[in-house]
């Protein structure tokens, strides 16, 4: 107890999350880990196996733990053996708090934490009952949210629309969530909206992984229409091969590069002249957070947290879900007009400046932590 009273002692905080990949969660997990006052947090993240997170996180000095057990898919056996595998590291490391992060890791890691008797806070990236469940699991996900729900301190959601879905399905009381949106470093390069390339044409990127709802090839048959933009796909995945022959088959090879996964998004993006994010369904994207700090214009589909994000007309434009035809509009308005794609994109900086920095993100959520490990102490006291 000691040990977590005084700024002098440092709390432990256990990040957990499914997966080492590149996502949008993790680079949520990547940006609080590494932007929590040293001083005040020690930090230990626990995921499974290696991957493009965990070498991010070991190369920043952040202590990492493979999680042998810790899959997405549904195994009974496997998934107790994960339990006991996060309840033997809450015993190990002794944290304050636990912070949870995607569906998997956060229903396991609220059993371990009630087990173990710590606070958990769960961040809802996305409810696994909406994220391209099937009819059979769609009532299991729903079920195991509610019978998780009072095992955690707090929800936290970077949008409110994901409260509201929560309030919807009666996910426990959403009085206990609380909306902190995404926020990423603000010093990046700039990109020149108004600008074009030297053949004339104009950039539209979108940085996404090619899986499920991400839909890109939704962005070819657009810019099919328009020849006059360029597409750049940042990302890999199970998906990409069929958005390679779809290019192949329309003739576009020349308009349309796939970069695969980068690490260097922010300089891609700083040569493009709008950012785009077409998807069947989002919490609140990062990859259009990153298009804002860069002073784009933003192109998203309405669906999630994506209207709290792009104000129509504004910063740029939204159309509906599973559609071409708007986002090819949007190319043609946008790829004609280097004052609008210019004006947006001053829009979205400041946008951005306002609501989605980094400092934000983590001030709020070190507000919640104080919060959960005060409420904690109060009641060892009593």
């Amino acid at each position: 107890m000691e040990r977590a009273r005084g700024n002098q002692f440092r709390r432990r905080i256990l990040i957990v999350i499914t997966r080492s990949v590149l996502g949008g969660a993790q680079t949520y997990v990547y940006n609080l880990a590494t932007n929590l006052p040293e001083d005040r947090y020690e930090v230990t993240v626990a995921c499974q196996g290696a991957g493009p997170l965990v070498t991010a996180l070991d190369h920043r000095g952040i202590r990492v733990t493979e999680l042998r057990y810790m899959r997405n898919e549904i195994r009974l056996t496997r998934d107790l053996l994960a339990v006991a595998e996060l309840v033997s590291l809450i015993r190990e490391i002794k944290p304050d708090l636990i912070h949870l992060n995607s569906s998997k890791a956060g229903f396991l890691g609220r059993i371990a934490a009630a087990v173990c008797g710590i606070p958990a806070v769960y961040f809802v990236h996305g409810w696994a009952f909406r994220q391209n469940a099937t009819a059979t699991f769609r009532p299991i996900a729903i079920w195991a949210e509610r019978l998780a729900a009072p095992l955690c301190s707090r929800f936290i959601s970077p949008s409110r629309h994901e409260i509201e879905i929560g309030r919807q399905f009666r996910i426990g009381r959403m009085s206990r969530c609380v909306c902190i949106p995404h926020g990423i470093k603000a010093d990046a390069p700039r990109a020149n909206p108004a600008g074009w390339n030297q053949d004339g044409s104009v950039t539209a990127c979108m940085v996404a992984r090619f899986e499920r709802p991400k839909r890109q090839e939704l962005l070819i048959l657009a810019a099919k229409q328009v020849p006059s933009v360029r597409l750049v796909l940042v990302g890999d995945g199970d998906r990409r091969a069929s958005c390679e022959t779809l290019v192949r088959r329309l003739g576009m090879a020349d308009r349309v590069d796939f970069l695969g996964n980068r690490l260097d998004v922010a300089d891609i993006l700083a040569k493009a002249h709008m950012g785009i994010m077409s998807t069947d369904m989002e919490s609140l994207p990062i990859a259009l957070l990153e298009a804002m700090r860069a002073g784009l214009p933003v192109l998203g589909t309405q669906t999630g947290g994506v209207p709290e994000v792009i104000e129509h007309g504004v910063n740029g434009f939204m159309g509906p879900t599973g559609d071409s035809e708007w986002m090819a509009e949007a190319f043609s308005r946008l790829a004609g007009d280097p004052k609008r794609r210019e004006n947006m994109g001053a829009a979205s900086r400041v946008l951005f400046e306002k609501k989605f920095t980094l400092e934000r993100m983590v001030q709020q959520t070190l507000e919640v932590y104080d919060s959960v490990i005060s409420e904690r102490l109060g009641r060892l006291v009593r």
